[in-house]
């Protein structure tokens, strides 16, 4: 495996952690996210971390509304 594909790979690891910790309360927006990333690695693509915190939040919410509209509507069906 390549220096840079191990970084993106490393990123995303820490990425994902921070986003473990955003869902327990302990981070509060992208911002704190992004600070937890950057305390973590010497070299971080801002942008790359940003995008990759708002996709993996819209599919999170995605998900945590599909459970919700199912629960209220489980007798109906």
């Amino acid at each position: 495996m390549g220096k840079v594909k191990a970084w993106m790979m490393d990123m995303e690891e820490k990425v994902d952690d921070a986003l473990t910790l955003y869902m327990r309360g302990s981070l509060d927006n992208e911002c704190d996210i992004l600070d937890y990333v950057q305390s973590h690695m010497d070299i971080v693509d801002k942008p790359f971390v940003l995008n990759y915190v708002r996709s993996r939040l819209k599919k999170d919410q995605s998900a945590i509304k599909s459970e919700y509209w199912k629960g209220q509507f489980k007798g109906l069906f």
